[in-house]
C-alpha cells in the first residue's frame, strides 16, 4: 500500500465560504495568540510550553462570553493548527528553519479538518460525497476516485480565489510493466532535460511567457491605493497570473516526469545542489560581486525551471511504479562509469560504482554510454 496525496477543485456555496472564512480568522486567531503566550511564558518566567498547554486554556476561554465565536469552530480545526504549531517550533529548535512569526490576514489560506474514522462512510465516498463539519456537503470536482479514506482534509483557497480540497489516502498502485530501459538525464536551462539517447525536452520559459503582462499588472498595482477595492482588484489580477505561470510550470513537469517512468526500468540524474546555483553573486560592501545582473538573470531561468521539483517527482513516482532512480554524486559526475549503472560486463566492478542491470550493454545506442576514467579496460565503448 502507498501513501498517495490527491487535490481537487471545490465550489462551495456562499454560506460554505463565509462559514470557511470566519474557520480561517479563528485558526489564526488561535496561532496568533499561542504564539504570543508560548513566547511571553519562555521570556518572562523561562518556561516552555506546548499546543496541549494552550489547549487547555482554549477549552476554559470557550466558556467565557467575549469567547463564545469560538465554539462556532470545530474543535479538529484548533487541534490540527496547535499542531503544527508545535512542529514549527520543533523545527525551529532542530536548527531546519526559523522562530514561528505571526499570521496576517491574507487572501490565501487554508485550515485542516479531522474526518472521524467510526463515521467515515457517512461523510465520504469516494468521487461521490465529501462532508466535512459545520460545512456539509461540498461542490467537487472529482478528476480521478481515490482508493481509500482520508483521515485529514485540507480546504485552501489561493490568492486568485479559487478554492480546493486535498487529502491523503493509502491505496494500492499498480506497478508498471518492467522495463529494462535505462537512461540518464541532465537538467539544463536550454533544455530542461537533455537523455543520455539524445533527446531534448526544450524550454518554454514559463516566467518569460508571462512576464511583460506580471510586469505591466505589478505597475499598475504599484499606482493603486493600498486597501482601496481597486487594490483589491488589483491584487487578483497579479495573482492570476501568477497562478497560470505555476500552473503551465506543474503541467510541463508532469508531462516529462511521466514520459520517463513510463519508458525507462532505471533513470540516473545528479544530484544537484540548486540552492547553491541560484545563490546571489551581489557579494558584500567590501567585496562587491560581478555580473549580479547576469547572474540574477540565470537564477531565475534554474528557478523557472524547477530542478528540484523534477527531482522530487522522479523519485515518488519511481516508487509507485517501480522503477529505480540512481543519483551521481555532484562532485564526481563525470568520474562515475555510466552516471552511476555500472556496466553490465562487469569490467567495472572494482570501482564499487553503481548498480548491475541486466539487458543494458556499455556504449550501446540508446542506452547508457560508459564513462569510466580507466583506459583500456575492454569495456567496449
Amino acid at each position: 500500500m502507498n501513501q498517495r496525496s490527491h487535490q481537487f477543485r471545490c465550489y462551495p456555496t456562499e454560506a460554505q465560504a463565509k462559514t470557511l472564512g470566519q474557520c480561517f480568522g479563528a485558526a489564526r486567531w488561535v496561532w496568533n495568540t499561542a504564539l504570543a503566550w508560548r513566547s511571553a511564558a519562555y521570556k518572562i518566567d523561562g518556561e516552555r510550553v506546548t499546543g496541549v498547554d494552550f489547549s487547555r486554556e482554549l477549552t476554559w476561554l470557550k466558556t467565557l462570553e467575549p469567547y463564545a465565536w469560538l465554539r462556532d469552530v470545530p474543535a479538529t480545526v484548533f487541534a490540527q493548527t496547535l499542531r503544527d504549531q508545535d512542529r514549527a517550533f520543533a523545527n525551529f529548535f532542530a536548527k531546519r528553519a526559523r522562530y514561528p512569526r505571526f499570521k496576517k490576514r491574507r487572501a490565501a489560506a487554508s485550515i485542516r479538518y479531522q474526518i472521524d474514522q467510526r463515521s467515515v462512510m457517512n461523510v465520504y465516498r469516494a468521487g461521490e460525497l465529501l462532508k466535512l463539519p459545520g460545512l456539509g456537503a461540498l461542490d467537487i470536482r472529482w478528476s480521478r476516485v481515490p482508493g481509500g479514506a482520508p483521515k485529514m482534509v485540507t480546504v485552501r483557497v489561493d490568492a486568485c480565489g479559487r478554492w480546493f480540497v486535498s487529502f491523503m489516502v493509502e491505496e494500492h498502485i499498480e506497478p508498471l510493466p518492467a522495463s529494462t530501459s535505462g537512461v540518464g538525464v541532465d537538467l539544463g536551462v536550454n533544455d530542461i532535460v537533455v537523455t543520455s539517447d539524445g533527446r531534448k525536452s526544450g524550454n518554454p520559459r514559463h516566467l518569460k511567457r508571462y512576464r511583460r503582462r506580471l510586469k505591466l499588472a505589478q505597475r499598475r498595482l504599484s499606482r493603486k491605493r493600498k486597501g482601496s477595492n481597486r487594490w483589491r482588484k488589483q491584487v487578483k489580477r497579479v495573482a492570476r497570473i501568477h497562478a497560470r505561470v505555476a500552473d503551465t510550470r506543474s503541467d510541463h513537469q508532469h508531462k516529462l516526469t511521466t514520459g520517463l517512468i513510463r519508458e525507462h526500468g532505471v533513470i540516473a540524474l545528479e544530484d544537484l545542489n540548486v540552492r547553491g546555483m541560484t545563490a546571489s553573486a551581489k557579494g558584500t560592501a567590501e567585496a562587491p560581486g560581478k555580473k549580479v545582473a547576469q547572474k540574477a538573470g540565470l537564477n531565475r531561468s534554474i528557478l523557472d525551471a524547477g530542478f528540484g521539483e523534477i527531482r522530487r517527482q522522479l523519485e515518488y513516482k519511481a516508487q509507485f511504479y517501480g522503477r529505480t532512480i540512481v543519483l551521481a554524486d555532484r562532485f564526481r559526475a563525470d568520474e562515475q562509469d555510466v552516471l552511476g549503472v555500472r556496466c553490465v560486463s562487469g569490467r567495472h566492478a572494482a570501482q564499487g560504482q553503481g548498480m548491475d542491470m541486466p539487458g543494458l550493454r556499455c556504449g550501446e545506442r540508446s542506452r547508457f554510454q560508459c564513462r569510466s576514467k580507466y583506459p583500456g579496460n575492454g569495456c567496449g565503448r
